[in-house]
């Protein structure tokens, strides 16, 4: 048998999730000599060049095709069709898995899903999958190794600004806590690609008003409109890798209200690497990242098995946890790493 061969059919880059996924994936595979290729490229980072192929057509290997809500086909899958094929939907919208698009999964080799929860639900339509979770660079997601300065309480909010990831929530819940803690100041990595997801943030109340975008002004003037003052903000656009950690490790707690994860969240994971006491929706692919601090909430009452959490409790859970060593136990290496994760792909590689 020769080298197994692997395609990435989503853009790799370092400023969204499914690009550091594909980051770290090729990495690895190469590493485990796997012979890997991607087609779409945006930020990517140099040493993954020898593995861009610019021309679509058919490719004699597996190819790994993300996918979402409505389980929909990529552009690439008609334009570089392959041997193999293994989606890998991570979707939060229950509501969208109708009949075509449970038929479309049907149309690959083999499914992998990044949480038990989307596991569950697929096979629950009669749809086998294997889950395999995402991984996390301890060598550049880890705790502090000096101690913090002193300074006021730090509290990140990370992910795209969306009603999904529940920032409306963090707003309200950060509100609360300056009344105990009038000094803390919210840093969030809230960079959004898609601006016209944030309009749906209005649905809740908790918030009167959404920004035009995600610039640093844009998010100042309204988080300052929705009553926090901008010396209580810090708003930063990274890449994942080096800067983002030391952001994280300059917080003194992580908040991640998300009504729904169709994957255990990757900043969520980080933060957690990092030793930041994290905070998270105790639902959907949340449920899958126990080593963190899981925070109760409701139903939400629109979506099936979307909870919201309740900015009162939260904020006092912040207050209680802030800036103390996490009572969980750290990740594991051996079972978080990107290593592991490729490594679980292998076997599927030559089914």
């Amino acid at each position: 048998m020769g080298q197994p061969k692997v395609g990435l059919d989503w853009m790799v880059c370092e400023d969204m999730g499914w690009g550091v996924i594909g980051v770290y994936l090729l990495r690895a595979f190469a590493a485990l000599g796997v012979d890997p290729r991607f087609w779409l490229a945006g930020n990517t980072p140099a040493d993954l060049a020898p593995y861009h192929l610019e021309r679509a057509g058919y490719f004699r290997g597996t190819m790994l095709r993300a996918s979402g809500n409505r389980l929909l086909h990529s552009s690439l899958w008609a334009q570089v069709p392959a041997d193999r094929n293994i989606m890998l939907p991570i979707f939060e919208d229950l509501t969208t898995l109708d009949a075509k698009s449970l038929t479309r999964v049907r149309e690959y080799d083999a499914v992998v899903t990044f949480c038990q929860w989307n596991h569950d639900v697929l096979a629950a339509h009669g749809i086998p999958s294997t889950v395999i979770h995402q991984g996390v660079d301890f060598g550049i997601f880890h705790p502090r190794t000096n101690p913090k300065p002193a300074g006021p309480p730090r509290v990140f909010s990370g992910g795209k600004l969306e009603y999904r990831k529940g920032q409306d929530i963090t707003i309200a819940a950060f509100k609360q806590l300056l009344h105990s803690h009038p000094d803390a100041v919210l840093v969030t990595a809230w960079h959004n690609y898609w601006p016209h997801l944030i309009a749906e943030l209005l649905t809740s109340g908790l918030v009167g008003t959404v920004p035009a975008d995600t610039t640093a002004d844009s998010l100042t003037s309204w988080l300052v409109a929705e009553g926090i003052p901008a010396a209580n903000q810090e708003h930063h656009r990274v890449p994942n890798g080096p800067r983002m950690a030391d952001l994280i490790r300059s917080c003194d707690v992580a908040v991640f209200p998300s009504r729904a994860e169709g994957a255990t969240n990757l900043p969520a994971v980080e933060c957690v690497a990092c030793g930041v006491p994290t905070l998270i929706t105790a639902a959907t692919g949340h449920l899958d990242l126990t080593n963190a601090y899981w925070v109760m909430g409701r139903p939400n009452g629109q979506r099936p098995e979307w909870v919201d959490l309740i900015p009162e409790h939260l904020a006092e859970v912040m207050a209680d946890t802030m800036g103390r060593a996490p009572t969980y136990p750290p990740l594991d290496p051996n079972a978080w790493s990107w290593d592991q994760m490729a490594r679980a792909f292998l076997p599927l590689l030559s089914a």
